[in-house]
């Protein structure tokens, strides 16, 4: 009787621990998809548009891609004409940037200051886990790490060039 008893112990434990360690990627995963930088996004919009504007980058006017409601900026980068985004979803907006764009554009990616020729998936989960933690302790409101997309033809070297550090530092 007694070793039934330990058994059942054991399991219940056991299940108990399953569950935690199952729930918290849930949980950040639910908790990171609703908003860009625990509001609606206009917050790194501003630090893009303000950026552009303090890099003296010539913007030439707004996108808009209609199925997504996502605003943009057409600019002059120098050698060529590109188009500047805040990458809010992952995966998801990469997704729906490579069908947005034409077949002679590739897609480029600004984290941390570096132009990048893949989305830093690793670094990004890894920045919302951290902030998923400190939301607990320090920081008292969620936000997603800013990461800006630029579509552009393949051989453009301008927008390489901007400051991009600075959008970051500020």
């Amino acid at each position: 009787m007694d070793c039934a008893v330990n058994s059942s112990v054991k399991t219940a434990l056991a299940a108990v621990a399953l569950s935690a360690l199952t729930l918290w990627p849930k949980l950040l995963l639910s908790s990171h998809t609703a908003s860009a930088d625990g509001l609606d996004g206009t917050l790194q919009q501003a630090a893009v548009q303000h950026f552009l504007a303090d890099a003296r980058v010539p913007v030439l006017g707004t996108v808009e891609i209609k199925k997504t409601g996502w605003r943009g900026w057409r600019v002059d980068a120098g050698d060529c004409l590109a188009t500047a985004f805040v990458l809010r979803s992952g995966a998801e907006g990469v997704t729906q940037l490579r069908v947005e764009a034409s077949p002679a554009e590739r897609l480029f990616f600004v984290y941390d200051g570096r132009v990048l020729p893949q989305y830093p998936f690793v670094a990004v989960y890894l920045v919302i886990v951290r902030n998923w933690f400190l939301q607990f302790t320090a920081r008292p409101r969620w936000y997603y790490p800013l990461v800006a997309a630029i579509v552009a033809p393949p051989q453009c070297k301008g927008f390489r060039r901007w400051p991009w550090k600075r959008l970051w530092d500020s």
